[in-house]
């Protein structure tokens, strides 16, 4: 229950503007906000709803804790899916076992493994903005309000891909994920909508939830909306190398340990990231071509499933790629080198 929210009002709102400011507004930060009436370093609801424009001050601040969380979900959903071995001490190797995962692993705070507490900050900074001040802001933009809906859409979906049941308000009973994902699908409606930048992302996003709903038909018309809009959609989070790195990088490439090896058959996806800042994928036409063929599998329509298929690799293949030199020795954890013959490429 290690949540904002759950630390209580003001400690929240005090920690949900402080987030904002860890983020990198840097210079412009005296734009927004006029501390004339800040007494002491801690900066209050009451203080925000002074500046000039709280809601335009704020998304930024949803985005960076967004980043957070994907950075997050890729080291910790790589690890437990078995793409990714843990080889090192960087990483607690209970990934590697989902079953004996405990919730002091999955609620640590960083941005390596701690994919449960990164969902529910995002969850609760999104909330603070949601309900405590764009309803008094009358310089929200529309553009603004369909980001924060994003962000929290995007949180309830990774909670309700991830874990089964999860609390969702200061000492609440844990609700089952198909409650989770509703929540989801009805934030990530409302940020399609008001010509956002993030509307073909959220139409994206929608179509996965769906797909973890069961709902074969609104996932495929979700994911016909992406496609049809842009063929070669791609919407990726960007990271920097100064604040918020791109953690997979790290645990693939960065430190000599190399935490992460692939599985000997499936040394081809090594790495995917090879600087610190690189941006991280978070939806794309492929995953949107996929889903049909997924939704076409299930109603035995074998040839069109095949087509979705081929559709997906061809779009990959089409994608730039980028020449880099391997030397990763791929050693077990106890740094023997791994097997390399026939039989396993």
């Amino acid at each position: 229950r290690n949540t904002v929210e759950q630390r209580g009002p003001a400690h929240r709102k005090a920690l949900a503007f402080l987030a904002m400011l860890a983020i990198g507004l840097g210079s412009t930060a005296c734009d927004f906000l006029d501390p004339t009436n800040v007494d002491n370093p801690r900066t209050t609801d009451e203080d925000l709803a002074q500046a000039e424009e709280p809601t335009a001050a704020l998304v930024p601040g949803l985005e960076a804790q967004f980043a957070r969380l994907v950075n997050t979900t890729i080291v910790a959903t790589e690890c437990a899916s078995d793409n990714y071995q843990i080889n090192g001490t960087g990483i607690d190797n209970t990934w590697d076992s989902p079953e004996d995962i405990t919730p002091q692993v999955a609620n640590s705070t960083g941005t390596s493994t701690g994919v449960y507490w990164n969902a529910q900050e995002l969850k609760a900074l999104a909330n603070f903005l949601i309900d405590d001040i764009i309803p008094d802001d009358e310089t929200a933009t529309a553009e603004d309000i369909a980001l924060a809906h994003y962000y929290r859409g995007m949180a309830f979906l990774i909670l309700g891909e991830n874990f089964s049941f999860a609390p969702l308000e200061e000492d609440g009973q844990p609700v089952p994920a198909s409650q989770i994902l509703a929540l989801a699908v009805a934030d990530l409606n409302l940020a399609t909508g008001g010509g956002s930048t993030m509307g073909l992302a959220a139409q994206a996003a929608l179509a996965r939830a769906y797909r973890w709903q069961g709902e074969a038909s609104l996932a495929a018309s979700a994911a016909n909306q992406v496609l049809s809009s842009d063929p070669e959609f791609l919407f990726q989070q960007g990271t920097d190398a100064n604040s918020i790195d791109n953690s997979g990088y790290w645990f693939l490439v960065g430190r000599a340990l190399q935490e992460m090896q692939p599985l000997p058959k499936m040394d081809f996806l090594d790495p995917k990231y090879l600087n610190r800042d690189d941006d991280i994928a978070v939806a794309k036409a492929e995953e949107m071509h996929l889903i049909l063929a997924e939704v076409a599998l299930a109603a035995s329509q074998y040839s069109a499933a095949k087509g979705h298929l081929g559709d997906a690799i061809r779009l990959a293949k089409s994608r730039p790629t980028i020449q880099w030199v391997d030397e990763d020795a791929r050693s077990n954890a106890d740094l023997t080198i791994r097997p390399r013959d026939a039989s396993i490429q």
